[in-house]
């Protein structure tokens, strides 16, 4: 039987692996994530996420606004299973927040969001208006969903222009907006 052990170190993550039959050996995370099939990684600004093959979703790292989703603002060294998540198909994790998405096309997210309605939450709160989600991605501040008639709706801090110059005009959006100009996405 092995029995795996997991580090952050800095950027790296690494999984040690250990036999009643052998000495214990570094095993990288990927070789790790390799040997399970259908697991999806996603690291933050200091914490990472990924989904299991059951569709659950377990999260370590700094939790200092509940980014791993476990109900508590408690560091984790080792993955913490997110409250109440199933069915999930993709995560992805920000400065510090993360939000998950579930087979049905709904997103959840927890964590800092600044912005964001929902506020600082330590559990997992579904995205009111996005029920068709295909795809998310998330930044520092700000959350997107690619939604299955090819449209992108976010929310958050978001750069939205760059005129000639290069400033940047930020917009802040408390509810999921659609953006302008993104239609026929795949």
């Amino acid at each position: 039987m092995n029995a795996y052990r997991i580090a952050l170190l800095g950027t790296c993550v690494f999984a040690f692996t250990t036999t009643s039959f052998a000495t214990p050996r570094l095993r990288s995370m990927a070789e790790t994530v390799a040997r399970r099939a259908h697991v999806r990684l996603a690291a933050g600004l200091a914490h990472t996420c990924m989904v299991l093959e059951d569709a659950t979703v377990r999260c370590w790292g700094l939790n200092f606004h509940g980014q791993l989703g476990d109900g508590t603002t408690q560091d984790r060294n080792s993955p913490v299973a997110v409250s109440g998540l199933t069915n999930v198909v993709a995560v992805a994790a920000g400065g510090s927040h993360t939000c998950a998405l579930t087979s049905a096309g709904n997103v959840f997210c927890w964590g800092l969001q600044e912005i964001y309605i929902l506020g600082d939450d330590l559990e997992p709160v579904i995205v009111p208006g996005i029920n068709n989600a295909v795809a998310i991605a998330v930044g520092e501040h700000s959350s997107c969903a690619l939604l299955s008639g090819g449209t992108v709706s976010c929310w958050g801090i978001m750069a939205i222009a760059a005129d000639a110059d290069g400033n940047i005009t930020e917009a802040q959006r408390q509810d999921p907006t659609v953006v302008n100009g993104l239609d026929q996405v795949d």
